[in-house]
């Protein structure tokens, strides 16, 4: 989408009603979608609908940052229901792609939401990709949130906050046999991105990740 497009639906306010059937819209399908009632076909239109609801906002705020500011001030709705995976993560990650000033004031209760989803719902491609976009802006590495980012994968109370600085900018810590456990540290395989429909057939339309 052009520059100039994007401007104009800004204008127009095209991605209002956009957003209220992302924010409305997904409530019901995370009461459908496993709801054994409902037939397989509704449930792949409405996930066809919702990736192409969350595709347009993607492309909505691509590189411009007065789209992304608008669509950052409602970035819960996408984060409530990410565990329905049709594109809302795509859509958070092009909102802070590039824009510093978002990056640096993205809030400590939403990494800790994304560390939740990790926890409950697997180690998805997707919520990590979040994490390197926040750390990156334009070929310039963001040292806080990276920081913040190591700290929210690591146990805690494992290592003090010396350390972790220490760590990031490239110097060693003090105990060069101290064992970092991250977590999550096990031996489960990262889960690639798959088609959100081709998953829940793996399991009959039971489970969601």
């Amino acid at each position: 989408m052009s520059y100039s497009r994007q401007n104009i639906l800004m204008y127009l306010k095209v991605y209002k009603p956009v957003l209220t059937i992302a924010k409305e819209g997904l409530l019901t399908l995370d009461k459908v979608i496993l709801d054994e009632d409902v037939s397989i076909e509704k449930k792949r239109t409405l996930v066809k609908l919702f990736n192409k609801v969350h595709l347009f906002l993607k492309k909505f705020c691509k590189g411009n940052d007065v789209n992304q500011n608008i669509l950052a001030e409602h970035r819960e709705t996408f984060i409530d229901h990410a565990r329905l995976d049709v594109g809302q993560i795509d859509v958070l990650c092009e909102i802070y792609n590039g824009n510093r000033a978002l990056c640096e004031a993205v809030p400590q209760s939403f990494i800790d939401k994304f560390i939740s989803l990790i926890q409950t719902e697997g180690r998805q491609v997707n919520f990590l990709k979040f994490f390197l976009v926040i750390q990156k802006c334009k070929e310039t590495y963001i040292l806080e949130n990276q920081n913040r980012v190591f700290k929210a994968l690591i146990s805690n109370e494992q290592i003090d906050p010396e350390e972790v600085y220490k760590i990031l900018y490239c110097n060693p810590p003090r105990n060069h046999n101290q064992h970092i456990q991250f977590h999550f540290d096990d031996y489960i395989p990262l889960i690639a991105n798959q088609d959100f429909v081709g998953k829940l057939g793996e399991f009959g339309f039971r489970d969601t990740y």
